[in-house]
């Protein structure tokens, strides 16, 4: 190919990155000094933190809770394991559960990660009687965490009311 088509460029798997900073096709080439000015660096694919907006590069360490299913009732007074994934482009250190919107907080084991897998986490958790709201959170050992918990952010904590 030559003239003005573009180029495509095989997909390439870069570990802990997002495949959205990847390029997919080359019309051309210009050396910067500076992020690009469009849509795709100025307004998408950034994060907003108290320091200011930053570009999404690495990913950000994030979790989900696989178990209890948030469709099936829960029996008050009856243990259950609280268990979901982790992951980031850092090991994930901690994890921490919460039964009620936030207000407070429990340390979940983590298993260790092999290469760059998804880490598991568990927490064993007795219901009482009433609604409840799990949601988790983690950490990584730099001290990065999951994305905040505010409306409206790229990611928010994983949630699950009961």
């Amino acid at each position: 190919m030559g003239g003005n088509h573009p180029i495509l460029f095989r997909p390439l798997v870069v570990p802990g990155w997002y495949g959205t900073n990847s390029v997919k096709w080359v019309g051309s080439i210009t050396a910067a000094d500076r992020r690009a000015p469009g849509p795709w660096t100025t307004r998408f694919y950034n994060d907003t933190t108290p320091n200011g907006t930053w570009p999404v590069w690495a990913v950000a360490p994030e979790s989900v809770i696989i178990r209890p299913d948030p469709t099936l009732p829960l029996a008050a007074g009856e243990a259950v394991d609280v268990w979901g994934w982790a992951w980031g482009d850092n090991p994930i250190e901690t994890v921490e559960i919460s039964h009620n919107a936030g207000a407070d907080w429990q340390t979940a084991s983590v298993r260790p990660r092999r290469d760059r897998s998804w880490q598991r986490f568990e927490l064993p958790w007795t219901p009482t009687k009433g609604e409840h709201v799990l949601m988790c959170r983690c950490m990584t050992s730099p001290g990065s965490s999951s994305p905040s918990l505010a409306p409206g952010t790229r990611s928010t904590a994983s949630r699950s009311k009961r």
